[in-house]
């Protein structure tokens, strides 16, 4: 364990010493960009057309949009009330790597089941505006629940995760390490969110073709990369989500060591945004709980919201560990999307724990 620790704080040191250079090596220039009168952008996304409008950015669906009430700048989230992770000070956003568990049993074959099976979320849902699609895989149940999981929803910044193992698995085919390249943009894309870290990795593995080549070789087909540049404009279904982030937990894809980093990464997001699946956990969680996350969001230029959130709950008791994705779209503001998202979550925690929610008790 000493070893895997000093591999992780090795990876982060070279991160943080090698982002200027490989920014500058990228000839990335970070400025402000004057807002754009009218950009006429074609994506290939049916849902919706971005980037028109005193919004427009020159590269559009590269840049998540500042939500409303923040008045620090653009890509940052609300505030969030969800338990910050162990080994990480909230007020600070100082990190500590986090122990990873070794994974107690392979996922195997699922049974699919509803939702509603598991956690009481349709009468609650019907009140609500907006396309919701909601996936919760539990290994100890051999189970995986969905609502409209099948449904394809814009993924915005989650499928920063699918970036990230892309890359891995592509040094993996190589039988090489991460580059100090490659590390030093993976920590900012997951971490913070960091839009340029993950338009650079983006085109370096070669775009969404080369993203759906390695989604498809694990099985997740039916998520649709964009083609383009927009890798925010990706398209996923919630089961394939949960999927993914069950799969990395549970050590079904890419190697040990890469894994680790990974886990680790998704481990350390700052705490303005672990908002989202983290509610339901208690403000002092049982030693030993592990939390993993990757929330997205965009507002469209008709003023409706892409909001998502992702991740994994490995509870430090005897509880069962489960992947969950709450992914929406058409929303009339973030705000009323993250309760959504975190109203769902609480009955899916509290399900899994004996409780009643916060929302139910109402």
């Amino acid at each position: 364990m000493k070893a895997l620790l000093t591999f992780r704080i090795g990876l982060r040191a070279r991160a943080a010493n090698g982002l200027r250079a490989a920014l500058i090596a990228l000839g990335i220039i970070i400025a402000v960009v004057p807002a754009v009168a009218s950009v006429a952008t074609e994506v290939s996304d049916p849902v919706e057309v971005i980037g028109s409008g005193q919004d427009a950015w020159p590269t559009v669906l590269r840049l998540e949009q500042v939500y409303p009430q923040d008045s620090e700048g653009a890509g940052k989230g609300p505030i969030s009330t969800a338990t910050p992770i162990p080994g990480q000070t909230a007020a600070s956003g100082n990190v500590t790597p986090t122990a990873t568990p070794a994974p107690s049993a392979q996922l195997g074959a699922l049974a699919e089941r509803p939702l509603e099976d598991l956690a009481p979320v349709s009468e609650y849902l019907a009140t609500r505006a907006g396309s919701i699609g909601v996936a919760v895989v539990v290994p100890s149940q051999g189970a995986l629940y969905t609502l409209n999981g099948d449904e394809l929803f814009p993924t915005a910044s989650v499928v920063k995760v699918m970036i990230m193992a892309t890359v891995m698995d592509r040094a993996l085919q190589e039988g090489r390490d991460l580059t100090d390249r490659e590390i030093a943009l993976l920590e900012p894309m997951i971490t913070q969110s960091d839009n340029y870290a993950a338009s650079a990795l983006w085109d370096d593995v070669g775009g969404g073709p080369a993203v759906g080549a390695y989604l498809e070789s694990i099985g997740l087909s039916d998520t649709i990369p964009n083609p383009y540049d927009y890798w925010g404009a990706t398209r996923a279904p919630a089961r394939e989500v949960a999927l993914l982030f069950a799969r990395l937990e549970m050590g079904e894809m890419l190697d040990a060591q890469m894994r680790e980093y990974a886990l680790d990464l998704l481990s350390n997001v700052e705490p303005d945004q672990r908002w989202g699946v983290t509610a339901g956990i208690p403000d002092e969680p049982p030693p030993g709980t592990v939390v993993r996350i990757k929330d997205g969001w965009y507002e469209t230029q008709y003023g409706r919201w892409w909001v998502n959130s992702a991740g994994v709950l490995v509870p430090g008791d005897d509880h069962p560990a489960y992947a969950i994705a709450v992914l929406t779209k058409d929303q009339p503001g973030m705000a009323y999307a993250v309760e959504t998202i975190e109203a769902v979550a609480e009955r899916v925690h509290a399900a899994l724990h004996g409780q009643q929610s916060d929302h139910e008790a109402q």
